[in-house]
């Protein structure tokens, strides 16, 4: 798990640069975008972030829902990779996406079965 820590220092001090270096013109965000995908990672990710990282595997988000930290990330294989490497369980980012407009208790009862754990062979 060092490595994920390792990478987001690294990743905010690059941050940091930029914004101290960049024009207030360009220090603006950029309109946000309509797909449910690019929404849910605005909310979650910072746009920077979002750049830097556009192959991301796995975003690691405290679910209120859930009351755990969990892994939302692109596909199973992904998420089994996260699950047994650092302990949190994983959901895929189209399971998470269903859950729009669900009360967060039936959010709860639909996502519970589809956490990816993960195990060890």
């Amino acid at each position: 798990m060092g490595k994920y820590l390792d990478i987001a220092k690294k990743f905010e001090a690059e941050r940091m640069a930029k914004r101290q270096n960049a024009p207030s013109a360009q220090r603006q965000e950029a309109p946000s975008t309509c797909s449910p995908e690019d929404a849910f990672l605005e909310r979650h990710v910072s746009r920077p972030a979002r750049e830097a990282f556009p192959d991301w595997e796995g975003l690691l988000i405290k679910s209120a829902v859930l009351d755990l930290s969990v892994w939302v990330v692109r596909d199973r294989q992904e998420g089994e990779e996260l699950a047994k490497e650092t302990g949190h369980p994983a959901l895929r980012l189209d399971d998470v996406l269903s859950q729009r407009g669900r009360t967060p208790a039936e959010a709860r009862e639909s996502l519970l079965p589809l956490l990816i754990m993960g195990t060890v062979q």
